[in-house]
């Protein structure tokens, strides 16, 4: 996606990180999947799932944190501006 701008971030990401391409294919998954339900999480298959085609697999704790899940609503809200009342 042209983020790593430097020679040696470049290079770090050919081994550790996929095409943009790839990277999408999770969310893709998701929203396409018949048997997808609320709360499942889509990643790469491969390489302690930093790469590969998506499937099924288990968020992290952070993920179940309320704490950090209202900061990032918050910080949201106050980015975009919007508000949304839950």
């Amino acid at each position: 996606t042209n983020l790593a701008k430097s020679k040696l971030l470049r290079g770090l990401n050919i081994l550790i990180a996929q095409s943009g391409e790839m990277g999408a294919l999770p969310m893709l998954m998701a929203a396409v999947e018949p048997t997808a339900q609320s709360g499942d999480y889509f990643g790469p298959s491969n390489f302690s799932e930093w790469r590969g085609y998506p499937k099924q697999v288990q968020s992290n704790k952070l993920s179940h944190n309320m704490d950090i899940a209202a900061r990032l609503w918050w910080v949201s809200e106050k980015l975009t501006g919007i508000s949304f009342e839950i």
